[in-house]
């Protein structure tokens, strides 16, 4: 398990290493004491974890929730981070995925995600506000992400013939 340092400003929060390899990167949130009551809010990713790094995706997120964004437009704006990395370069940004779940103060939440989903599957956050339901996440790109890289075609048996490295 991974456990954030002692007297972090964000809750303790314990995970298996295998569910979440990195948990700094992925997870952030940012807490404050109201009262007797603790107020936090978070924000989470999965998909291509070197993208979320490079725009540091939860941490952008608070900050913009912090300087008034709404939970969507602040994932909206992280989107558009890794977006602008690739210049806009949709033969780039086909294989890249990324979604993020967020949880504002007062309970406002959203989902976004860079594509629509997988295939026909659209990508879905998990919502529990007394029912349990899943929503589908707001996206920039309709249509599905794609796996990197490309599945490959099969070599051609005339070239395995009489290679010694093919069989």
């Amino acid at each position: 398990t991974v456990r954030p340092p002692p007297g972090a400003a964000w809750p303790s929060v314990t995970v298996p290493v295998s569910v979440l390899p990195l948990p700094i990167s992925v997870l952030g949130s940012d807490s404050a004491i109201a009262g007797s009551m603790r107020i936090v809010q978070s924000a989470g990713a999965t998909g291509s974890g070197e993208e979320n790094i490079k725009v540091a995706g939860a941490h952008t997120i608070i900050e913009n929730m912090r300087r008034g964004m709404s939970p969507l437009e602040a994932g909206i704006d992280a989107l558009h981070r890794i977006v602008r990395n690739y210049n806009n370069d949709m033969s780039k940004l086909q294989f890249i995925d990324m979604t993020y779940y967020i949880l504002r103060k007062d309970g406002a939440y959203a989902g976004v995600s860079l594509w629509q989903g997988y295939s026909e599957k659209p990508h879905k956050i998990a919502v529990h506000d007394g029912t349990r339901r899943s929503e589908a996440t707001v996206f920039l790109f309709k249509g599905p992400s794609h796996e990197f890289p490309p599945f490959p075609v099969p070599v051609p048996e005339e070239l395995k013939k009489d290679s010694v490295y093919v069989k």
